[in-house]
């Protein structure tokens, strides 16, 4: 893994991971980019990094799925909203 991906997930872990979360599974992809993946049994968690610094989330809570998309830091903040939920 390059040190700049893993600077980009260490920036973007520190906005958007809530102090009570669960550390998540971090999970290579054979393009470069870096998966950050939360499981639990009602809530998970997929965010996608990519090489050119995007930002790409999906997510599922009891059946219901949604996709986001963002790069700013206000976008993280709204991820970071949705990781709330695992901090149970």
């Amino acid at each position: 893994i390059p040190m700049d991906m893993l600077s980009q997930v260490l920036s973007v872990l520190v906005q958007i991971l809530p102090p009570a979360a669960p550390a998540p599974a971090v999970v290579p992809v054979q393009d470069g980019s870096i998966q950050l993946e939360w499981f639990d049994d009602d809530f998970d968690v997929e965010v996608l990094l990519t090489p050119s610094g995007g930002v790409h989330a999906s997510w599922s809570r009891k059946g219901e799925e949604q996709e986001w998309d963002g790069h700013s830091s206000e976008d993280l903040a709204e991820l970071r909203q949705i990781l709330e939920f695992l901090e149970d």
